[in-house]
């Protein structure tokens, strides 16, 4: 559902799934990153065949 904005004055509606320029100063939480050791090894994993 769109969402409405006021920017300077003006009613702007804005899709909430298109907002990325609200969130330039949001930092990026480092718990929810991956951690290359906790990466799963595909080397045992069989290579595919056609």
């Amino acid at each position: 559902m769109p969402k409405s904005q006021n920017v300077n004055g003006v009613e702007v509606t804005y899709d909430e799934y298109d907002d990325e320029d609200n969130h330039d100063d949001e930092e990026i939480d480092q718990s929810l990153l991956l951690d290359p050791e906790d990466m799963i090894d595909t080397s045992s994993c069989p290579t595919p065949t056609k």
